[in-house]
């Protein structure tokens, strides 16, 4: 899109390598150059396999087993 977005994706790439977000974040933004192939990785999109070691995981495990039966 013309190079508009690329100060927000720097800003976010700068996050990954400080540590601030983890790269499997990064990892699910979906960028493009013309809508044509952002429609298409829209359409193909698969999100990264999260693993115990993801931030959150343990989180979310907490929060299933408080509201399991």
């Amino acid at each position: 899109m013309g190079g508009y977005f690329d100060p927000l994706l720097a800003f976010v790439a700068g996050m990954r390598d400080r540590g601030f977000t983890h790269p499997r974040y990064v990892d699910m933004l979906v960028v493009a150059d013309d809508v044509d192939d952002a429609l298409e990785r829209l359409r193909t999109y698969r999100p990264p396999a999260r693993s115990d070691a993801s931030p959150g995981a343990e989180m979310a495990d907490r929060l299933a087993a408080a509201v399991a039966p």
